[in-house]
């Protein structure tokens, strides 16, 4: 049936909707949010710039046990990159050869204490010039580390905001739907754009549920009709 026949009328059709969609989902073989585990391959795939590095980096974190401190240390830098505005300069500076940044980062880090993987990770970048694209990079990477951790981060866009009650029956439901030892990250946004109703991101899935892609659904499909 067109998706704005589905009946949804509140809060808890949109909670028991989502549910019922996910295991649809799930019986019709679609990928599930894989944890990790000792295996090297990455939990998830990321594409671009920054997932074909974070894939690269996390299979040699992995195989060096290190992939929880690369992701803290890395975190560190990007933090450090919004604060120090030498550091800033030295990752962006478009003037400062690629040899010359390398050996930059190479004395800036070689004593500091950051763990090998992570130093030879960042000469790399200087290498590649690829340093201006640092925090996109980390980015991508914590996701992979959040996935081998086991989180399955979830964003829920409402109209408003819901009640602690309904926030519990919603985390319930998603939670039904990860595997063993995973756990979910709840992160819920307010956008009054979307009318109500109720828009669930997922791992990989996008489920919509708002009215506003309800009355879009309808206008596409009244126009194809009268075609």
């Amino acid at each position: 049936m067109p998706f704005f026949e589905i009946p949804v009328t509140n809060f808890w059709d949109c909670v028991e909707a989502v549910n019922v969609m996910l295991r649809r989902l799930a019986l019709a073989g679609g990928r599930r949010w894989a944890s990790g585990g000792a295996v090297a391959q990455p939990p998830i795939q990321l594409f671009g710039v920054g997932g074909r590095y974070a894939h690269a980096l996390f299979n040699v974190a992995q195989k060096e046990n290190a992939v929880d401190r690369v992701n803290d240390e890395l975190a560190q830098l990007t933090a450090l990159s919004r604060s120090n505005e030498n550091f800033n300069v030295l990752l962006n500076d478009p003037t400062v050869g690629k040899g010359e940044k390398k050996k930059l980062v190479t004395k800036l880090f070689e004593k500091s204490g950051v763990h090998q993987t992570t130093l030879h990770f960042l000469e790399t970048l200087a290498e590649n010039g690829r340093l201006p694209d640092l925090n996109t990079i980390v980015a991508s990477y914590g996701q992979l580390v959040d996935a081998f951790n086991g989180e399955v981060k979830a964003t829920v866009t409402t109209a408003k905001p819901i009640t602690d009650q309904e926030r519990k029956s919603l985390q319930d439901v998603l939670s039904k739907h990860l595997e063993k030892g995973q756990h979910l990250v709840l992160d819920m946004k307010v956008d009054p754009k979307i009318i109500g109703g109720i828009v669930v991101d997922l791992g990989d899935k996008m489920l919509d549920l708002s009215v506003s892609s309800r009355i879009d659904s309808i206008r596409n499909y009244i126009q194809n009709y009268t075609l």
